[in-house]
């Protein structure tokens, strides 16, 4: 038996809205959700509302009209509706705006599928008599306690509530110092009680603002609400540091209200342009972080995002012409260790301002720091956090312990959007606590799983197009050569231990470049393993490499989460790692083995590849695991679209 879909209550205060009225209620009735009724009571309105209203109701049944004998004002009218209301859930309209046609539909499926939360709201458009002038979108979807310091962290009459929530708290409060500001009261009083709401990304909701709204704010109405918010401070535990904040629409309400106004449409940030993020990187080249954002930017609408990258070198990347092509940017930046970290923290400074750049997200792990302060300085709205590895290969000295626990805490300060490839960077970075009160986004290395899916099964077919050899089993590596990290020299060694056990039927193919690339082709000149390893280079078809091989290894010291072994597994071949990295990598498909990477562990990985590699038959099994374990790039995106507040 189908599930019945629960019902909503969609409540709407009228008052001399005749104008409006017609198009705020079929925006209801025409919704994709049809469970729905919708209370509206008139609070003794001087033009035709009243009449219209009854029209309304006479043309669809699911439209119930009450009456206020005196007018109430706005809090115990809508109080009179949802004591009508029959609906599990209590959806706000004001009766001069309208919803998107999908609002009640997403609303209802959030809280169903999300119990933890009891209401929900979303983004919002601005309109006047001339049309769409801004948006606005909470900065947090999940607000806390501190974010009601600056101000209602939730879109009143965009949210939909459980009635049982309302009902707790006895529904609006009626009193002098909650004149104009019973929504901002009510949702005060929520917290208060341990109730929590959620703010989707998506604009569902149109706001009538116009001047006319601004005038009828007068400075009594902002004296009230001072004192509404002292209060609810006091009890949601924000004092001392609240008692300025409290203060905050004694302040505001001395600027003139028509000057109020046009400074907010003015720092409106609707545009018909895309958004322009700031993709902090070392380098537009091939890597796990840089093709991990290039599988993301190649996917989103660049109709309404586009990526700018940063280049920390005087050296061209490889996906720059790419990137050049989709619309993007490429800005060449001096890196930290050339100018030292107070110019550096300028130097980012400046490059946001000039660009006007509202959201920044930083890659580059321990100096994230150092770029979102200067984003902050910059006037960056946003400002993400992305934690990729799970350690550095800083020597491990008290004083430089010290230094990282300091840069860890600048970081978390001046981030307000923290993200992490796994539960172990997202520790590293962020700390234990952080993870586990949800503060931090899990996104996943996701792939274009069609690539893969296309080669799979194509083995000699690719060795072919590639020139590789066909009679010999084929040991693959994609990494970059620099640092220590990818510990190719523990690669090379295997190499040289099967050489001397005369283990002629084995090739290794190291694909991947890097400033250290030449000492390593001098240790395979030196041993005279030219016959056994290539230097491949690199290459954008990374997936048809990975089909070539019949085994891929990554012995590294650590890592963040590699995007490298869920592309491996993606194309069905054996992957050995180091048990030094994160287990989440496992798709649980039987395809990876962790080993260690000692000397003594040499032989460990020399009889993983002489033995029988069983191989994958149906694709189906592994393109599952892929979307189960969440590393289908259609889920990246919509990460990515979540975090930049846009809608999808």
């Amino acid at each position: 038996m189908q599930k019945k879909e629960p019902k909503v209550s969609v409540i709407m205060a009228l008052y001399n809205v005749e104008e409006y009225l017609e198009k705020s209620v079929n925006s209801i009735l025409n919704q994709t959700y049809t469970n729905i009724e919708i209370i509206m009571c008139d609070d003794c309105s001087k033009d035709g509302t009243l009449k219209l209203a009854k029209k309304l109701a006479k043309k669809d049944s699911r439209i119930k009209v009450l009456e206020n004998k005196e007018n109430l004002k706005s809090g115990k009218t809508r109080n009179r509706c949802i004591e009508e209301a029959t609906g599990k859930y209590i959806a706000i309209q004001d009766a001069d705006d309208y919803s998107d046609l999908t609002r009640i539909e997403k609303q209802v499926k959030f809280l169903e599928e999300n119990k933890e939360y009891d209401f929900v709201s979303s983004g919002i458009y601005r309109f006047d008599e001339n049309g769409i002038w801004g948006e606005y979108h909470s900065w947090n979807e999940k607000p806390e306690n501190k974010d009601f310091l600056w101000g209602l962290p939730f879109v009143h009459a965009a949210t939909m509530f459980t009635k049982n929530c309302l009902n707790k708290i006895n529904n609006y409060r009626i009193s002098k110092d909650t004149t104009r500001t019973e929504d901002f009261d009510l949702f005060l009083r929520l917290y208060i009680e341990g109730f929590k709401g959620y703010n989707l990304v998506e604009c569902l909701y149109y706001v009538n603002e116009n001047i006319d709204a601004y005038m009828r704010r007068k400075y009594r109405y902002r004296i009230d609400e001072a004192k509404m918010r002292f209060n609810a401070y006091k009890k949601l535990g924000l004092m001392p540091k609240g008692i300025i904040f409290a203060m905050k629409p004694l302040i505001v309400g001395l600027i003139p209200r028509k000057i109020q106004y046009k400074l907010k449409k003015n720092k409106s940030n609707f545009s018909n342009e895309p958004v322009r993020v700031l993709e902090i990187i070392s380098r537009p080249h091939l890597g796990g972080i840089e093709t991990m954002i290039m599988n993301v930017y190649r996917q989103v609408d660049h109709n309404k995002v586009q990526f700018d990258f940063t280049n920390h070198s005087n050296e061209k990347g490889y996906y720059e012409d790419e990137i050049i092509s989709l619309g993007g940017k490429i800005h060449y930046i001096k890196p930290i260790r050339e100018i030292g970290a107070l110019k550096y923290t300028f130097q980012i400074k400046k490059l946001v301002k000039e660009n006007k750049y509202k959201i920044v997200h930083s890659h580059i792990s321990i100096n994230n720091a150092f770029t979102l302060l200067g984003a902050f300085l910059g006037g960056a709205k946003i400002r993400i956090s992305h934690a990729h590895t799970t350690s550095t290969e800083k020597p491990d000295t008290f004083k430089y312990n010290f230094v990282i626990s300091i840069m860890k805490k600048i970081n978390k300060i001046f981030a307000n959007k923290y993200c992490a490839c796994g539960n172990e960077a997202a520790k590293f970075l962020y700390g234990k606590k952080y993870l586990e009160k949800n503060k931090v986004t899990i996104i996943n290395n996701a792939i274009d799983i069609n690539k893969f899916k296309n080669c799979f099964h194509k083995n000699l077919e690719f060795r072919k197009e590639y020139n590789l050899p066909q009679d010999k089993i084929i040991i693959g590596h994609v990494g970059r050569f620099a640092g220590k990290v990818k510990n190719h020299r523990f690669i090379l060694n295997i190499a040289l231990e099967m050489k001397k056990q005369k283990l002629d039927n084995y090739y290794f193919v190291l694909v991947g470049d890097g400033e250290e690339i030449d000492k390593y082709k001098s240790f395979v000149n030196e041993n005279k393993l030219n016959n056994m390893v290539l230097f491949y280079g690199t290459s954008l078809k990374v997936q048809e490499l990975f089909a070539t091989f019949d085994y891929f290894i990554l012995p590294s010291l650590y890592e963040g989460f590699p995007v490298t072994i869920v592309e491996s597994q993606a194309v069905g071949i054996k992957t050995l790692v180091s048990d030094r990295i994160t287990k989440e990598v496992d798709l649980g498909i039987g395809l990876v083995k962790f080993l260690g990477i000692n000397n003594d562990n040499i032989k460990d990985w020399i009889n993983e590849f002489t033995k029988k590699n069983k191989k994958i038959e149906n694709y189906d099994i592994i393109e599952k695991a892929l979307k189960k374990n969440g590393f289908d790039i259609d889920m990246n995106v919509k990460a990515f679209y979540n975090l930049y507040r846009i809608d999808k």
